[in-house]
């Protein structure tokens, strides 16, 4: 039921940039290769993104320790952020919902459930939210993210139901709401963050059960993605601190 609200203690969201197969020592190589890419594709080497194109991902699952291909395709393209949702949730849309599935889920309880919905409406409103408060936010107070590919400065954000403990496991009390990774932006060329599909209905927006929960999320990542620009070698304690500040400086 896309509208049941779920108790305020179930389902408690981390980021998930230090787990979702980020290891520290590799941010210093990661930063020398972006910029080695950056200063070597032109601008004419990438057509310019068109709602409806298509991409690949090799995306992380932490639970098992590996990646996977995620097929994705852009929805919404706004000032600062592009829109992508996976191809599976594409091709499923309903006229009101884009329905991602949960292929271990049996409905039998809300963290067992067959699918997460997402609205076209929720999609434009994040769109929004990110282009005209967060991007400037969080740029005002910790800098900018080093331009990628035909987009340059733009962010793709990835969203799909990310494969964490949570994905697997029924008796998991935590899911992974987000991540960054460095290595996935220097293999795409892209400037690019992840963020999950579950229980969007109950946690955005301000009347919501867990209100501006995924905003929050948003402003996080792309705190991580500046930081990692900006000051790769610093402490991760350092980078979620300033992460968790991003969603307080936007109003979160």
């Amino acid at each position: 039921i896309p509208g049941k609200p779920m108790p305020k203690s179930f389902g408690e969201p981390i980021c998930g940039t230090y787990i979702m197969g980020e290891i520290e020592r590799e941010r210093d190589e990661n930063t020398i290769l972006s910029r080695q890419m950056i200063q070597e594709m032109s601008p004419g080497q990438e057509k310019p993104v068109e709602i409806g194109d298509e991409l690949v991902i090799s995306v992380s699952d932490s639970y098992l320790q590996t990646t996977y291909d995620e097929y994705f395709v852009v929805t919404h393209i706004g000032t600062h952020g592009i829109i992508c949702i996976t191809k599976e949730a594409h091709e499923s849309y309903d006229g009101q919902y884009y329905h991602f599935s949960n292929p271990n889920g049996d409905d039998s309880e809300p963290w067992l459930r067959t699918e997460d919905l997402i609205s076209e409406e929720q999609l434009m409103y994040m769109l929004d939210e990110f282009d005209y408060t967060i991007y400037p936010k969080d740029t005002s107070v910790f800098g900018e993210p080093l331009p990628r590919g035909s987009e340059g400065q733009k962010v793709w954000i990835l969203i799909h139901n990310i494969r964490g403990d949570a994905y697997y496991d029924p008796e998991a009390t935590s899911y992974t709401a987000g991540y960054f990774s460095s290595s996935e932006d220097a293999e795409n060329n892209k400037n690019m963050m992840h963020i999950d599909t579950y229980d969007w209905i109950n946690r955005t927006g301000p009347d919501a059960d867990r209100p501006f929960l995924y905003e929050g999320v948003f402003a996080h990542e792309f705190q991580h993605l500046i930081h990692f620009d900006q000051d790769p070698s610093e402490p991760s304690w350092v980078d979620e601190g300033c992460a968790d500040l991003a969603g307080y400086i936007c109003g979160y």
